[in-house]
């Protein structure tokens, strides 16, 4: 992954499968009873880049996920469900979790609940963002860089829950490095514009820092 994109696009589709169970103990009765964990998960996530002038560059992101059982009439489990907000770690997903990043939100809180079930995490989730970037340091082993983002999105416990409009956008700014040996290394400010807040709680900006991994 080059240090700083400036032109081009990129797509990913990331599918995690297990056993279909249900399905083969409706076939062949080989599981009944189980009480192993089962699901379909999906995640798209794509990006593009545009030079502007000089080295300032624009980038669009945008993530879906959808998360499903293998038998119509099986409600989807409580594993792997989507927890979003804040900078979320990939490491969350070993308690069987997802989690999306949302900045200007706190971490993981933006996390519906199944009125059915009382499951929390979302099956769906959408996220758009947008960066304006611009180079501050420029060395092979540690480029630096401004930006100014703006992001919307949100998750949702069950599909009939979906609504187009239904998202929550942010705002902010930050630095972001990409340092040999250490991968990235960001902070960054956001301001989410539907956070919910405690009583006798004001609004304020969101600090978020990301050490270590990789990412575009």
């Amino acid at each position: 992954v080059p240090m700083y994109p400036t032109e081009g696009s990129t797509l990913e589709l990331h599918v995690s499968v297990t056993p279909p169970y249900a399905w083969l103990n409706n076939k062949t009765k080989l599981f009944e009873g189980n009480t192993w964990k089962e699901y379909h998960q999906w995640l798209l996530d794509g990006a593009v880049f545009w030079k502007l002038f000089q080295e300032c560059v624009f980038h669009v992101n945008g993530q879906a996920g959808f998360l499903g059982s293998f038998l119509p009439t099986r409600k989807v489990g409580p594993f792997k469900r989507f927890y979003m907000g804040g900078i979320m770690s990939a490491t969350r997903s070993l308690v069987g979790q997802e989690g999306i990043s949302l900045r200007g939100y706190k971490n993981a809180s933006i996390v519906p609940i199944d009125r059915d079930r009382g499951y929390k995490g979302g099956v769906m989730y959408k996220k758009l963002s947008a960066e304006l970037r611009y180079p501050i340091i420029k060395h092979p082993f540690a480029f630096l860089y401004g930006l100014v983002f703006a992001e919307a999105g949100n998750t949702w416990a069950q599909y009939n829950d979906y609504k187009l409009r239904d998202i929550k956008p942010s705002v902010g700014f930050g630095i972001r490095a990409q340092v040999a040996m250490l991968g990235m290394v960001a902070v960054q400010w956001g301001y989410g514009f539907n956070k919910r807040l405690k009583k006798g709680e004001a609004k304020q900006l969101e600090f978020h820092i990301l050490l270590g991994g990789s990412g575009i």
